[in-house]
């Protein structure tokens, strides 16, 4: 019977385990790494489209709350002008009388004004305003006066912030244009709105830590700016933008969004801005990443740690799998071996050595067994002990294996059939052993045919 090699088919098939337990580690790790990355992009990417929808849907409110409050400021001055144009011709003081109520009863609607005053065509405030007989208020000299001379036709004008001569207050103008019956120049109506009520509106919005919302008008210059909902004087005025805003101005897009990193604080947000209706005028609402970028990257710090345990616990089964079969391939070397000796044993003896399980199956045969019956090597294994002897199987197996530990032996004569049809007699040895649940036969068939031809031979010469 053939001897295969334990040892080195072991150790090569130890080492493809450790390999393919390796690369099945690592693929599944990249695996892992690959859709932890991809679900977690999307999750940032669905948490920073969440985030954008809602400052735009903020910067569209806050516009259009501007634009009602700019349309019922031109329509007040709208009102103005038509009204003084229909008193033109009355006297002096009923005229005066009837103008000034005429303002108050407008700033009534309007009380986020801080005031409407109306100029002759020389500039000088003649009503609204707190008039001082003794100090006039030229407006002469400001750009929306001169704007508002030129202009024709007549529109709604809004100058840049500038002093109010009459509040001392940085203020916007909200200015319309005063003409005679034959449609020349007879002065201006202006409103006054005071910045201030813009970040009163801004501090209203709820937004998170670092939220921002800003006015500027289209020379980019800050007419009022609210952090956290506290107001932000200090950048009053101030047109300096960053690339992604100065781009949105260059743009003339009506409405957008972006990120970025605001100069004045360093605080990246995103940001949507919203054109205020035909007004001058742009809403910037922008809300700082870290709202939610924190919670995200607090998930993604829980699933990076949740993946690595992950791959620690894939990892030590490995390991327990490796060493698992490694015992377990080292217990079948070692049986191997253990067979391999006893082949050897069971070929080094004269005598045809083989192992009976209980149905009568030859387990094994020493090879001197087979070269006795005249069998190949490999033959005799796995057939039943009929096709050798007639002998009855109980004959054999009976009385059943020994479990005292005495071990007896039982001896038979009997005859072993060769291969070419010839018997053979033979003394046989059976000694029965327990193996597990199975009992098995260990036999030595000794050739005594020669012995028993003398003895036949001494008694024929006897007779």
């Amino acid at each position: 019977m053939p001897v295969e090699t334990g040892p080195p088919t072991k150790d090569a098939f130890l080492r493809r385990l450790r390999t393919w337990l390796l690369l099945g580690n690592g693929a599944a790790g990249a695996m892992m790494l690959v859709l932890v990355v991809q679900w977690q992009a999307a999750i940032l990417h669905s948490e920073q489209e969440d985030e954008r929808s809602r400052v735009q849907g903020l910067a569209l409110s806050i516009s259009q709350t501007i634009a009602g409050q700019m349309d019922q400021v031109d329509l007040g001055l709208k009102n103005v002008t038509q009204q003084l144009q229909a008193m033109q011709g009355k006297s002096e003081p009923q005229h005066a009388q009837q103008v000034n109520a005429m303002l108050a009863a407008q700033l009534r609607l309007m009380p986020f004004l801080d005031g409407l005053m109306v100029t002759d065509a020389q500039g000088l405030v003649r009503y609204g305003g707190p008039l001082d007989p003794a100090h006039t208020i030229d407006l002469s000299t400001r750009a929306h006066f001169e704007e508002a001379r030129m202009q024709h036709p007549p529109a709604l004008l809004i100058s840049q912030p500038v002093v109010s001569l009459a509040t001392q207050r940085q203020s916007l103008f909200a200015v319309r244009r005063l003409e005679l019956a034959d449609g020349s120049f007879a002065g201006i109506v202006s409103a006054a709105i005071n910045p201030a009520h813009f970040q009163r509106l801004f501090s209203a919005v709820k937004l998170g830590e670092n939220g921002v919302v800003s006015l500027r008008n289209d020379a980019r210059k800050i007419l009022a700016r609210v952090v956290d909902g506290h107001g932000q004087d200090s950048f009053f005025g101030s047109a300096e933008t960053s690339p992604e805003l100065a781009h949105a101005f260059d743009s003339r897009a009506a409405s957008g969004s972006f990120v970025s990193t605001v100069r004045q604080d360093g605080v990246e947000r995103i940001s949507a801005f919203q054109r205020v209706g035909d007004y001058p005028f742009m809403v910037i609402v922008g809300e700082g990443t870290g709202s939610y970028l924190v919670p995200w990257r607090a998930q993604v710090e829980r699933i990076a740690l949740l993946c690595a345990l992950a791959m620690l616990t894939m990892a030590a089964l490995s390991v327990v799998v490796y060493f698992a079969i490694r015992r377990e391939t080292g217990g079948r070397s070692a049986l191997q071996a253990a067979l391999q000796r006893s082949q050897a044993w069971m070929d080094a003896s004269p005598d045809g050595v083989h192992i009976l399980d209980h149905h009568g199956t030859i387990v094994r045969a020493s090879a001197s067994l087979s070269a006795l019956l005249g069998y190949h090597p490999d033959y005799l294994q796995g057939r039943n002990l009929a096709l050798l002897t007639d002998l009855p199987l109980q004959d054999i197996v009976a009385p059943g294996p020994d479990t005292s530990g005495a071990q007896t032996v039982r001896k038979l004569q009997t005859q072993y059939r060769r291969m070419d049809g010839s018997l053979l007699d033979v003394e046989l040895y059976i000694r029965a052993v327990s193996q597990s649940a199975n009992p098995v036969l260990y036999c030595s068939a000794r050739d005594i045919t020669p012995f028993l031809t003398t003895i036949r031979r001494n008694h024929e010469h006897a007779v």
